[in-house]
């Protein structure tokens, strides 16, 4: 554990102080909850404005939407739409401070295939992650060891 906060959470949790050890990665938050049940993602999506039922992947590039997020996301958004009249999948995309990717993101043409929620800087990443069932980001630590501690399968698509 990272902090002396999450070090009391696992005392008070009644794990013994041998059993913990503080070092790690720092994480925001928001990620120090349990992960959710299926109610709570069900939840989460309709608060994000997110599909119920579609299969939903989570594009990130990091706080400043690094790593050819544009593209990647295009690609992804063929592939998820390739051959379909109506969406079969869900994709969030989101860009961070990268305006230009936002911008170019939000008119893009996506087809009728998959629907695309295009987002900037976001301070709930933990509930993206959580309503989210697969991520594909850039390989970040912060960001591998967030998805992680959801149970979010991750595909790395560069690295800094």
């Amino acid at each position: 554990m990272p902090s002396n906060v999450l070090n009391q959470a696992a005392r008070d949790r009644k794990l013994q102080p041998a059993q913990v050890v503080q070092y790690g990665l720092p994480i925001r938050k928001g990620f120090w909850k349990t992960p959710s049940n299926a109610d709570d993602r069900g939840a989460l999506r309709q608060t994000l404005g997110l599909d119920l039922e579609l299969p939903a992947v989570l594009v990130v590039g990091g706080g400043d939407g690094m790593g050819g997020i544009v593209e990647i996301a295009k690609s992804l958004g063929e592939e998820l739409g390739a051959g379909k009249d109506v969406p079969a999948y869900q994709m969030t995309v989101v860009c961070g401070n990268n305006r230009a990717a936002k911008d170019a993101l939000s008119s893009n043409n996506w087809g009728k295939g998959v629907k695309v929620n295009i987002q900037g800087f976001v301070n709930n990443m933990d509930e993206y992650m959580r309503a989210s069932d697969a991520l594909v980001t850039k390989a970040g630590p912060g960001t591998i060891a967030e998805a992680s501690i959801c149970g979010l399968p991750c595909m790395l698509f560069s690295f800094l």
